[in-house]
């Protein structure tokens, strides 16, 4: 093998590397907060409101956590509600698929 294929193939590995490293580090910044959806909250209590970009920019950001405030019995109801499910198509968020 030439010496270049062999840096080519050095280059890529060492690419592809960087790029787990950076999902990981995002998936670790996630901050899992439930006061921050507070601005949502009208909107879950009342599905015919619209959000607001605050609530829908709250939401976005904590959609890696729907699994962990799904498992909190005292926000299930809250999660699972037909206004959430609005508010997630409002906002363009996909339903949480947790196991």
């Amino acid at each position: 093998m030439s010496k270049s294929g062999t840096i080519n193939k050095s280059l890529i590995a060492a690419i592809a590397l960087a790029v787990m490293i950076a999902q990981v580090n995002l998936a670790v910044a996630v901050n899992c907060n439930i006061a921050s959806l507070a601005p949502c909250l009208p909107v879950i209590l009342n599905p015919s409101l619209q959000p607001t970009a605050e609530c829908c920019t709250n939401l976005v950001a904590q959609e890696p956590c729907f699994c962990i405030f799904i498992k909190d019995p005292r926000f299930k109801g809250y999660v699972n509600s037909p206004g959430a499910k609005k508010l997630q198509a409002a906002c363009g968020v996909q339903p949480p698929k947790c196991s």
